[in-house]
């Protein structure tokens, strides 16, 4: 198993075929309207079996792990910590060949008092040892003014 999914998004939907859909993928830069502030994102964590030496085999690993998640803020102190186990369930497969496909999707709550560079740092650690991770620097910034239609270029304009 390999985790071959590793995104932010704002929000996340399933449908009953097990498609993902995503909205605000990779948001990461975050205008917030006072301080202190409080967000929410979504981690979503991909796993599969598939691989060019192994296509569609289910593989005999155990699929279980943890995923540990720590958002730092602009001065080094941790806002958030999470350290969760999980099972990747087997499922059995219609047809041998099809590789499997098993999500994660998670909170993460970014808070505090300053605007700057957050850092989420999120790893999975498989029960055989291996990890997996990614960092994502989260930018909180004051609101971001709206530019108005006689301040944005129009297609002649630039065309000319």
């Amino acid at each position: 198993m390999k985790c071959d999914i590793f995104v932010l998004a704002e929000g996340v939907a399933s449908d009953a075929r097990g498609a993902l859909t995503l909205v605000g993928l990779n948001q990461r830069a975050i205008s917030v309207n006072s301080l202190p502030f409080r967000v929410t994102q979504k981690v979503v964590l991909g796993f599969t079996d598939e691989s060019t030496d192994s296509l569609g085999r289910l593989s005999d690993e155990d699929l279980g792990g943890e995923l540990s998640i720590r958002v730092v803020d602009p001065a080094g102190n941790s806002q958030f910590t999470i350290n969760q186990s999980f099972k990747i369930p087997k499922v059995p497969k219609p047809t041998p060949n099809l590789p499997q496909f098993s999500y994660i999707v998670a909170d993460i709550v970014v808070s505090g008092a300053m605007h700057g560079a957050y850092t989420a740092d999120i790893s999975y650690q498989f029960t055989c040892g291996e990890v997996e991770g990614k960092k994502f620097a989260l930018y909180i910034v004051p609101p971001i003014s709206p530019v108005s239609s006689s301040e944005t270029p129009r297609a002649e304009h630039i065309m000319s």
